[in-house]
């Protein structure tokens, strides 16, 4: 093989023919080569060697591309995927979250976002955060693992600017000129609505359009952290698919009766009839006539006042309420506070214009007072004594000697400062009908 060689000299030929180094038959042509700048001074130093001129560098199929910024969004570029509202292993203040997802491939600086409701309560993400493309960011109350439950939390926020309500609340997302994605969530019509689980988006429903339906959210399935259930951060799985057997828009995960279309979270249980037509726990609940319901327990019971001799305190010397034994197992529950001093006799507990009940009973639960840090009394509820006195629990009848009212008894003895409850039992033949007057005096 023949090489050609070249003396320094051959570096100021007008056309140098071949390069120093090319081999014979070479087809590298002269344009590869870069034009030489002929108003360069000359060097008169013998090169050691003629380096070959390098072609231009071809971009990295690797490279990253630009990072985009929360303005260069458009709507359903980022969306919710999970809200935590309601906490049950720790406190709401600092254990409440929700979840945003990157629905597109490339990254985003989400720093600028604008959280709102469509109240008064919002903020701004206000330092660099990162959002990768097809991935989970988390945003909550508090980034502390040791009070927010373990949730890994990408960026906290001030809770007393916003919160997620218990009940219903809208979770938006903005820039500085469009909204990029809006969940309405409720107090469990048609949103999942369980303490201590996340709203979770179903795994294959990611999107903007689809987050808006409540039926494309269910109850978290796995536990992170203290123990309440979400996958933070995290894919969410697919929710089950639950028939709807009575087709009242309701499946049979929310309701309570999937053979009555009538009955569904949705409905309306302002009708006397004895069930929860609304599938809340609470059965006739919004009946208007009467105010105390639902009170069927001690701790959901109905605060009268103020039992005392002092008006000018806000007391009262006698108590009274209208209410109604509306189903055979109803259950009424009242509470009141007073004080031994004002009156160590005792007080008078009884009932008026009871229309056909048969069996009614009264019950009487004590809950110390303690102070509510502003000097005022508040229940105790953790020291409750159940069943304090328990007056004539199968059939009551007349009213004890002494005792004024057609059906009732007095409170001689044991008489102490702190909150009562009274509760009243319906018997057999409650129903809507029977109204009575619940006193309570001197």
């Amino acid at each position: 093989m023949m090489y050609f060689h070249c003396s320094v000299f051959s570096l100021f030929l007008v056309l140098p023919l071949l390069s120093c180094n090319q081999k014979e038959g070479d087809e590298t042509q002269l344009d590869d080569f870069p034009e030489e700048n002929s108003s360069e001074p000359e060097s008169t130093a013998e090169p050691s060697a003629i380096d070959e001129p390098s072609s231009p560098e071809e971009p990295s199929d690797t490279e990253e591309p630009p990072m985009l910024g929360i303005d260069d969004v458009s709507v359903g570029d980022i969306i919710i995927t999970e809200i935590m509202k309601d906490p049950s292993m720790v406190d709401g203040e600092f254990g409440e979250w929700f979840e945003i997802y990157n629905t597109t491939n490339e990254a985003v600086n989400i720093q600028g976002l604008v959280v709102v409701d469509e109240d008064d309560d919002a903020f701004v993400v206000d330092a660099s955060v990162v959002i990768e493309g097809k991935g989970y960011l988390v945003l909550g109350a508090s980034d502390d693992n040791s009070n927010n439950g373990g949730v890994g939390v990408d960026y906290d926020y001030d809770r007393t600017t916003f919160s997620l309500a218990n009940g219903s609340d809208e979770v938006i997302l903005q820039n500085s000129s469009i909204s990029i994605d809006i969940v309405i969530y409720d107090n469990g019509d048609s949103f999942p609505d369980s303490d201590g689980y996340s709203l979770s988006l179903s795994g294959n429903k990611l999107s903007a359009t689809a987050n808006d339906d409540g039926s494309n959210w269910c109850n978290a399935e796995d536990t992170y952290g203290a123990g309440d259930y979400g996958s933070p951060g995290a894919s969410n799985p697919t929710c089950p698919d639950y028939p709807d057997e009575d087709n009242d828009g309701f499946a049979t995960d929310v309701d309570c009766n999937d053979d009555d279309s009538t009955i569904n979270p949705g409905a309306d249980d302002s009708t006397c009839d004895g069930i929860d037509n609304d599938c809340d726990g609470d059965i006739d609940e919004d009946w208007d006539a009467d105010i105390s319901e639902p009170n069927e327990s001690s701790e959901a019971a109905y605060f009268l006042g103020f039992l005392g001799g002092d008006s000018s305190n806000g007391e009262s010397a006698e108590l009274t309420i209208d209410a109604y034994l509306y189903q055979a197992n109803d259950v009424d529950a009242f509470y009141f506070y007073t004080e031994d001093e004002w009156n160590d006799a005792g007080f008078n507990v009884f009932v008026d214009s009871v229309s056909s009940i048969v069996d009614i009973a009264f019950a009487i639960d004590f809950v110390p007072a303690i102070d509510d840090g502003n000097g005022n009394p508040t229940p105790d509820w953790a020291n409750i004594e159940t069943d304090w006195r328990i007056e004539n629990e199968n059939s009551l009848g007349e009213s004890e000697s002494g005792c004024v009212g057609d059906i009732g008894f007095c409170l001689t003895t044991g008489y102490q400062t702190g909150f009562f409850v009274i509760r009243v039992y319906g018997g057999t033949g409650s129903d809507c009908s029977d109204a009575y007057t619940l006193t309570i005096e001197d």
